[in-house]
């Protein structure tokens, strides 16, 4: 349990030390469906980060992924079942009862936070501005998630070679 404390703990400062109040995604879940089922359509004004983390919840939860992975999953599928959560999976991994999962959790967000690369660094090794750039860094987050490369430079050099491989210099 005090173990299960520091890894929320942890999460919470991960994902947005700016953010003063974190109100419960739960909550939010329940209010929605309370709204949706209302005739007169309440109108609240969550903000558009609370709206998009709601969403992305429900979202999370349609793929029912997080049901469906089984307790030795491999890294590469608990990256891609987070993914469909986005910055909701903390809370979808406890609503959906996965504790064994929380350790994981905090590494997709340490991940996906400080990632050894960053956009720029693609743009520099010689990728125009588009879309790319965010397919190119998801793989590396996505590596670096699963421990396929160990740190920045590491990185760098993968993603010359991924870029040689793929001829993608432009």
């Amino acid at each position: 349990l005090k173990e299960s404390h520091e890894i929320f703990t942890d999460i919470y400062l991960i994902q947005d030390a700016k953010c003063q109040q974190k109100p419960s995604l739960l909550g939010l879940i329940f209010l929605e469906i309370l709204i949706e089922s209302a005739e007169d359509k309440i109108l609240l004004n969550f903000s558009k980060k609370l709206k998009k983390r709601l969403n992305e919840f429900l979202q999370g939860q349609k793929s029912e992924c997080l049901k469906k992975l089984p307790q030795n999953a491999d890294k590469k599928d608990i990256f891609d079942c987070f993914k469909h959560y986005g910055s909701a999976v903390l809370e979808a991994t406890i609503i959906n009862d996965r504790f064994d999962l929380l350790k994981m959790v905090k590494r997709y967000y340490l991940c996906k936070k400080y990632p050894f690369i960053k956009g720029k660094d693609i743009i520099d090794a010689g990728i125009k501005k588009g879309p790319i750039i965010g397919e190119i860094l998801n793989l590396f987050i996505k590596a670096q998630f699963e421990g396929k490369i160990k740190d920045r430079e590491d990185a760098l050099r993968c993603l010359y070679k991924f870029l040689e491989k793929n001829r993608l210099r432009f």
